[in-house]
C-alpha cells in the first residue's frame, strides 16, 4: 500500500535516520531540538517560532544529543560543528523538509559543510549548491562515526568539492552528487567507509575517486547508480578490502575531460558482485594496475554486462596482476558495432587470471569472436579448449532475460542459467566445526569489522547447511562461522540458493535464496509526461517492515512494491530502493529510466559551435589526450571580450557578454576551440565521440576550421572495430604527401568549410554502420613545432541535406 509520496517541496516529510545499517527515529534522542531560519536571529531562543539565523551559530551551539532543524531557504556561510555527539546521543543537523534548506558556502574556497575532528554527527536532507564560482560541498577530516544522508550536492566548480580524509566509520547514504567541472568526490587515507544508495553523475574528469593509492581500506560500495554521462564512472587506486555490490554502471562516456570511459578498479582483496553494467557508449570497466599497485585477490561474480558499445570488461594481466577470477557472470550483446567481443583479456595462466562458469553470448550462437584473449579471437568453446587452466566451464548461452529491451535482467523460468552456477568454493577434508576450511575464501564477505555490517550467509554441501560468515581467514583459508556445520571433502560452498543450485547472474530466483531487490521499470525509455510502471521483485527477504523509493527527480515513495510514475522533463533518472525486513536486515536495489522526447529526424547528432550557448563543447571535446607532457598543456581557449576564460555552462556570464577570440570573431560571433603546441613534438588532439553515430542516419560531417601555416594536422573517423579512415590532412603531413587523393585542409590561417559524407568509409570497410568517433590529430609528431595551432569554429554531424 502506498503510505506516502512526496516531492522535494512537500510539506509532509517523513524523516528517518540511518546508522550502521538500521533506521531509528529522531524521537529516540533526548537532547534539545533547535531551529534555524533564513529570517532568524542568533540572539533568539532557537525555537520553531524564534529560530536562529546562521550556520555558524548552529555549529557552535549544538551539543551531544541535540537536533538542529533548518527551515526552508538559502543559507550562506559554513556549518562547522564544534562539538561531537556520542553513540547514544548523536549530534544531528537536518532540513525540516528534505532538500529545501540550501547551503551556499561563504566564498569560493569554503565548504558549506566542514567537519573537522568530530564524531557521532549526522547530516541529513540538505541541498548543497554553492553560490560562488569555484564553490564546494563537503570537507571531512579526522572524523569518526559520521552519517551523511539524503543530501543533494550539485554544481560545484572546484577540483574536489566533496573530500573525506583521515576518517573512520563513515556512512554516505541515499545522496546525490552531480555536475562538477572536474574531479568531484574523493576519499583519502580513510577506513570503514560505507557508500550506499547514492547517485554519482556528471563530472568532467573523475566523479568518485578513491585516492591516493594504498591510503584507503575496508570500503563497502552498495546499491548506487553510477551514470557518468560526462565521463567515466569511478576510480579506485590500489584500495584494500573492497565490497562492490548491487550497483548500476551505465552511461559511461569517452568525453572531453575524462580521458576515457573506463572505470578504474585497482583493488587488492576485493569482491565485485551482483552489479549491472549496461548501456554504456564506451567501455565501462578496464581493469589494470595503476603505477606500482597490484590488482590482486579479486573475485568478480554474478554480474551482468549487457549492451555496451564496447566490451563488457577488459583486463590487462602481467606481473602486477595475481589471482583474479571471474565466475558466474553474464556477458551478452556487447560490442555490437565492432567484433562482438564480450570481454577482452591479456595475461598469463591461472596464477594471474581465471574465467569459470561465465555465460557469454554474441550476436548469434557459436560466435567466433566473443572473447579476445591476448589479441586473438575465440568462441566460448574454443577458449575453454585452448586454455583449460584459464577458461573453465564457460558456456555460450542466451541469458534468457525477462526483458532485455527494457534492461530487466532477471531470468525467465526457462532460462538455461537458472540453477547452473559453479560453486564459489569447495570444502576441504571432512569435518564438523564452526571453522570451515575451503579451497577459496576470497568470494566471501565477513563485514570488514564495520559497525552494523554482517557477513554472508552461506550454505554448505548437498544438505544446504546454513551459517553466517563471521571472519574470513586468508592465511589458513578458513571461514569462521556463527555456528557449527558438517561437511565432506569437495562439498560446494555458496551463498544462499534456491532450487537445485545457484543461478548465474545478478539475482537468485526463488524464495529461500540469497536476498535481492530487483527494480523493474517499464518502459525503460519514455518521453516526458509518459507513464513508467515501477515494480519491485523481492526474493529471499523476510516480511518487509519498510520500503523507500528515491526516483531520481526528488520524489520519495514509501511502502509499496508497485506504482506508476511520470517524469516531467528530459533526463536520465537513477532509481534507488531501500528495503528493511522485519528481522532488521536492510537490502538495496537500483533502477534506471531514460526520459527524452522523440528524436527529430532532421536534428543534428552533434552541433558544436564552442559558443556561450553551446553547453556541451567543454565535456564533449577531448583535447588533452593521449596523455603526453605536451598534450596535457594544450588548451581549449574560449575567452570573453575582457580576456577572461569561460567556466562550465551553468556559470556562463550573461548580460551582453559574448565569447570571442582576441582580435577576430568567428562566423557565429561567439568563439572557437583552439588547440596549439606549447613546445615541439606533440599530438594536437581534438577528439569527439558522439553516441549512436549511425552513418546512414547522420552521414553529413561539416567542419569550419582554420589551420595556421605549416601546422601538420589531419582528421579521421574511427569505427568500433578499430578501423580508421583519414578524411583530410594539411599539406605538411605524410598523409597528404603519400595520398594525392586525400582532401586537403588549407593551412593559410583563414577560415574554411569542409563537407564530407562519412559513408565513404564503406569504400574501404563495407561492413561499417556505426562510428565510434571523430579525431583530429597530428599524424607526424616530429613535424609539430612550438606555436603550431588550429581552430574549430563549428562541427556538425547531421542527416543528409542539413
Amino acid at each position: 500500500m502506498l503510505i506516502d509520496r512526496m516531492r522535494e517541496n512537500c510539506s509532509r516529510p517523513v524523516w528517518l535516520s540511518v546508522i550502521a545499517g538500521f533506521f531509528v527515529t529522531f524521537s529516540a534522542f533526548s537532547g534539545t531540538v533547535y531551529y534555524v531560519g533564513p529570517e532568524g536571529d542568533d540572539a533568539a531562543s532557537g525555537s520553531r517560532d524564534a529560530p536562529w539565523a546562521t550556520l555558524e551559530n548552529a555549529g557552535e551551539a549544538a551539543e551531544a544529543g541535540d537536533t538542529v532543524v533548518f527551515l526552508p531557504g538559502d543559507y550562506a556561510g559554513v556549518l562547522a560543528p564544534v562539538n561531537s555527539g556520542t553513540a547514544d546521543a548523536p549530534l544531528v543537523f537536518r532540513a525540516e523538509q528534505r532538500r529545501t534548506a540550501r547551503l551556499l558556502g561563504e566564498d569560493s574556497s569554503a565548504y558549506p559543510l566542514d567537519l573537522d575532528g568530530v564524531a557521532h554527527v549526522r547530516i541529513e536532507g540538505f541541498h548543497i549548491e554553492p553560490g560562488w564560482r569555484e564553490g564546494r560541498w563537503l570537507r571531512m577530516d579526522q572524523c569518526e562515526h559520521v552519517v551523511i544522508r539524503d543530501c543533494l550536492m550539485e554544481k560545484g566548480f572546484s577540483g574536489m568539492p566533496f573530500h573525506i580524509t583521515n576518517s573512520k566509520n563513515i556512512w554516505v547514504q541515499d545522496s546525490v552528487l552531480r555536475k562538477n567541472a572536474f574531479n568531484m568526490a574523493r576519499i583519502s587515507d580513510s577506513e570503514n567507509i560505507v557508500f550506499e544508495g547514492n547517485v554519482v553523475s556528471r563530472a568532467g574528469h573523475s566523479p568518485f575517486q578513491i585516492f591516493p593509492p594504498d591510503s584507503n581500506r575496508r570500503m563497502v560500495v552498495r546499491g548506487n547508480v553510477f551514470h557518468a554521462a560526462w565521463g567515466r564512472p569511478f576510480e579506485f587506486f590500489t584500495t584494500d578490502d573492497v565490497l562492490f555490490e548491487h550497483n548500476i554502471i551505465t552511461h559511461a562516456y569517452n568525453s572531453g575531460r575524462s580521458a576515457s570511459s573506463n572505470a578504474k578498479f585497482c583493488v587488492q582483496r576485493g569482491i565485485f558482485r551482483f552489479n549491472r553494467v549496461f548501456r554504456n557508449p564506451g567501455g565501462p570497466l578496464h581493469l589494470y594496475p595503476w603505477r606500482e599497485g597490484m590488482l590482486e585477490a579479486l573475485r568478480f561474480y554474478n554480474n551482468v554486462f549487457h549492451d555496451c558499445a564496447h566490451y563488457g570488461f577488459r583486463i590487462r594481466g602481467g606481473d602486477q596482476v595475481r589471482d583474479v577470477q571471474f565466475m558466474n557472470n553474464i556477458l551478452a550483446h556487447n560490442d555490437p558495432h565492432g567484433n562482438s567481443y564480450q570481454m577482452r583479456a591479456s595475461g598469463g595462466g591461472p596464477v594471474e587470471l581465471r574465467f569459470r562458469g561465465n555465460a557469454l553470448r554474441g550476436p548469434e550462437p557459436g560466435w567466433g569472436s566473443v572473447i579476445d584473449w591476448n589479441g586473438s579471437a575465440y568462441s566460448v568453446e574454443a577458449a575453454n579448449e585452448a586454455a583449460p587452466d584459464v577458461f573453465e566451464g564457460n558456456v555460450d548461452a542466451d541469458p534468457g532475460f525477462v526483458d532485455a529491451a527494457n534492461y530487466i535482467h532477471g531470468l525467465r523460468a526457462d532460462s538455461a542459467l537458472r540453477n547452473a552456477a559453479m560453486p564459489l568454493a569447495r570444502a576441504v577434508g571432512d569435518g564438523e566445526a564452526a571453522v570451515l576450511p575451503v579451497d577459496d575464501v576470497l568470494p566471501f564477505y565477513d563485514g570488514f569489522g564495520i559497525p552494523g555490517e554482517a557477513g554472508d550467509v552461506i550454505r554448505v554441501g548437498a544438505d544446504a547447511v546454513e551459517a553466517r560468515v563471521v571472519e574470513v581467514n586468508r592465511g589458513d583459508q578458513t571461514l569462521v562461522l556463527d555456528q557449527s556445520v558438517r561437511w565432506q571433502d569437495g562439498d560446494p560452498v555458496n551463498l544462499r540458493w534456491s532450487g537445485s543450485g545457484p543461478d548465474v547472474g545478478v539475482y537468485e530466483h526463488g524464495e529461500d535464496g540469497r536476498p535481492s531487490v530487483e527494480v523493474r521499470a517499464e518502459p525503460f525509455h519514455v518521453a516526458p509526461g509518459e507513464p513508467v510502471q515501477l515494480r519491485l521483485v523481492l526474493r529471499g527477504i523476510a516480511d518487509t517492515a519498510s520500503i523507500e523509493w528515491q526516483l531520481g527527480d526528488g520524489t520519495l515513495v514509501l511502502d509499496t512494491t508497485e506504482f506508476t510514475h511520470t517524469y516531467d522533463r528530459a533526463y536520465d533518472y537513477p532509481i534507488r530502493v531501500r528495503v528493511e525486513d522485519t528481522n532488521g536486515g536492510v537490502h538495496r536495489g537500483t533502477g534506471y529510466v531514460v526520459v527524452e522526447p522523440p528524436r527529430d529526424p532532421g536534428a543534428p547528432l552533434l552541433h558544436s559551435t564552442f559558443g556561450i550557448d553551446d553547453d556541451e563543447w567543454w565535456w564533449r571535446w577531448q583535447s588533452y589526450r593521449p596523455a603526453t607532457t605536451a598534450a596535457r598543456r594544450w588548451e581549449r581557449v574560449l575567452v570573453l571580450e575582457d580576456g577572461t576564460d569561460v567556466p562550465p555552462p551553468w556559470t556562463h556570464p550573461r548580460g551582453g557578454n559574448r565569447i570571442i577570440a582576441p582580435g577576430e570573431e568567428g562566423e557565429h560571433g561567439e568563439g572557437w576551440l583552439r588547440v596549439y603546441a606549447p613546445e615541439d613534438g606533440g599530438l594536437l588532439p581534438a577528439w569527439v565521440h558522439p553516441a549512436d553515430w549511425c552513418i546512414d542516419t547522420y552521414p553529413l560531417l561539416r567542419i569550419r576550421y582554420r589551420v595556421d601555416p605549416g601546422t601538420p594536422i589531419g582528421f579521421y573517423i574511427r569505427a568500433f572495430s578499430g578501423q580508421e579512415l583519414w578524411l583530410a590532412a594539411s599539406p605538411n603531413t605524410s598523409r597528404a604527401e603519400n595520398d594525392p587523393d586525400l582532401p586537403r585542409l588549407e593551412d593559410d590561417g583563414e577560415w574554411h568549410i569542409l563537407d564530407t559524407d562519412v559513408r565513404v568509409i564503406r569504400d574501404r570497410y563495407p561492413g561499417v554502420n556505426v562510428l565510434e568517433g571523430l579525431r583530429f590529430l597530428a599524424p607526424d609528431r616530429g613535424r609539430v613545432k612550438e606555436g603550431h595551432s588550429y581552430c574549430l569554429d563549428e562541427v556538425l554531424i547531421a542527416p543528409e541535406g542539413s
